[in-house]
């Protein structure tokens, strides 16, 4: 669980290499798990993201993970313990990609957001555990509308 770095600075004028060693541990990377739902999939990727703040609540905010799944169900990303995030995803319905992300027609989704809610306040923070975070579980079902760019590709 101990590791050790040493950072290496060379002077080349003076000639010498100063030497500092530092000490940590390893955070451990679990995972974070569930099902997304899509009742109109018809094809097209769906792209999952876990950011630090609510990014429909906060401009500019840039994704932690990003997953590209090619159909609703099981996803799984990989993350650290001990800490927080949102889970956000979209159905690329139109196949334009995820650049600009979401376009008019695209269904979004986030973990906490129930159908008929509000994506600025309705979001929940997942807090990762010591051990995988299981059944975040989540439908998409709002639907995109244009030409707003979502929040985080502002």
């Amino acid at each position: 669980d101990r590791y050790y770095k040493i950072d290496v600075t060379y002077d080349e004028e003076n000639r010498y290499a100063d030497f500092q060693e530092r000490e940590g541990s390893f955070l451990p990377i679990i995972g974070v798990t569930g099902d997304i739902d899509c009742p109109t999939f018809h094809g097209n990727n769906i792209y999952i993201y876990l950011f630090r703040q609510n990014p429909f609540a906060t401009e500019g905010n840039d994704p932690l993970v990003t997953f590209v799944s090619p159909e609703p169900g099981w996803y799984e990303m990989p993350y650290y313990s001990n800490d927080s995030m949102y889970i956000v995803a979209f159905w690329d319905n139109d196949g334009s990609g995820e650049d600009g992300g979401p376009s008019a027609g695209d269904l979004i989704g986030a973990y906490g957001l129930a159908n008929g809610g509000d994506p600025m306040t309705d979001l929940v923070q997942v807090t990762t555990s010591t051990l995988a975070t299981s059944n975040r579980n989540f439908e998409l079902w709002y639907t995109w509308e244009a030409p707003t760019a979502a929040p985080w590709k502002k």
